[in-house]
């Protein structure tokens, strides 16, 4: 009798359909290693891997060893463009060092702690008067709704608490070349397979809302979305005063590894000017994050019942006639 029950259980395993994780609060740990400087934020759906003191964050679904979902996104140049993406001048940060802080904790004004975070900070002498860039990287314990107020203009962001991270970016007094024609960009690097890492391949499917856009990365093999990279589409810019301005995104040299995303920002006429924030984050979709892990049929369907019953009915058999013989 135990055995059929357990021959039972088995067959309700094969044939059930996978349920969504719910969200909830999620512990958060970071970790840093001194001698690297890698940075690892880590709760029990998402870890991101800040690497070799750059913008550049690797993620995936905690306890994949397989690897199907390592993904990655960084910061490659900062360029200001004239007319139709005519780069007029740019740095290339992919390779610089950034600065890093040690982990903190992410305080509300009420004194309730909600996350933890890491400042990273870019400064290089390039032209007049310098280049400083700034990143705040935040892992929430819940979905957390911040705004952000710089002189009377406020821009607010919502972040999920334990599958994304939060990435803030801010680029301090840009010499524009052309003030009255100058558009600055961020260039980002995605990859949808790391070399020697991602065994599966992704592609890219957009989804594009009123306040923000998300570029959800699609694994070919599960069917669906595994990981995300997502974007503020409104940002706060500095010239004679602080004003939000539009973000407009691009896409450029997609390949199967990889593609090249762009997002630049309005002419502000002024010499120098201040991005003041952009915000992004990277991510993993959680409802999807058993069919990365452990692998399943994604609906009932009857060839997936006949075929579990039929496993099922020849396990009942041979085990049937082998207790027969001991009888």
């Amino acid at each position: 009798m135990k055995r059929t029950l357990a021959l039972i259980a088995v067959f309700l395993i094969l044939t059930t359909p996978l349920c969504g994780a719910s969200s909830g609060e999620y512990p958060v740990t970071v970790e840093v290693d001194e001698a690297t400087g890698r940075i690892v934020f880590k709760s029990s759906v998402l870890t991101v891997e800040v690497e070799d003191k750059r913008l550049s964050l690797k993620f995936y679904y905690t306890g994949n060893e397989l690897k199907q979902t390592h993904l990655r996104l960084s910061l490659e140049k900062i360029v200001e463009f004239a007319g139709d993406l005519e780069v007029k001048q740019e740095v290339n940060v992919g390779d610089w060092t950034w600065a890093q802080s040690d982990p903190y904790p992410i305080m509300t004004e009420a004194g309730l702690e909600v996350g933890m975070g890491v400042h990273l900070t870019l400064f290089r002498r390039y032209g007049f008067p310098f280049l400083l860039a700034f990143a705040e990287l935040s892992m929430y314990y819940a979905d957390f709704t911040e705004t952000m107020t710089w002189r009377k203009a406020n821009l607010t962001t919502t972040t999920m608490g334990g599958v994304e991270l939060r990435v803030a970016i801010h680029v301090v007094e840009w010499a524009f070349m052309n003030p009255d024609a100058g558009r600055l960009a961020l260039v980002f690097k995605v990859e949808k397979e790391i070399p020697g890492e991602t065994t599966e391949p992704h592609s890219i499917r957009l989804e594009e809302g009123a306040d923000e856009t998300v570029m959800y990365l699609v694994g070919e093999n599960t069917g669906v979305d595994e990981g995300f990279v997502k974007w503020s589409n409104g940002a706060l810019i500095s010239d004679s005063g602080v004003h939000p301005t539009s973000v407009e995104a691009t896409i450029v040299n997609e390949t199967r590894n990889e593609a090249t995303l762009i997002l630049s920002y309005d002419c502000v006429h002024e010499e120098i000017a201040d991005l003041v924030e952009q915000s992004m984050a990277v991510g993993v979709v959680e409802e999807n994050i058993g069919y990365v892990l452990h692998p399943k049929p994604a609906t009932l369907t009857p060839e997936v019942v006949f075929i579990a019953g039929g496993i099922v009915s020849i396990v009942l058999v041979v085990m049937i006639a082998r207790w027969r013989r001991k009888g």
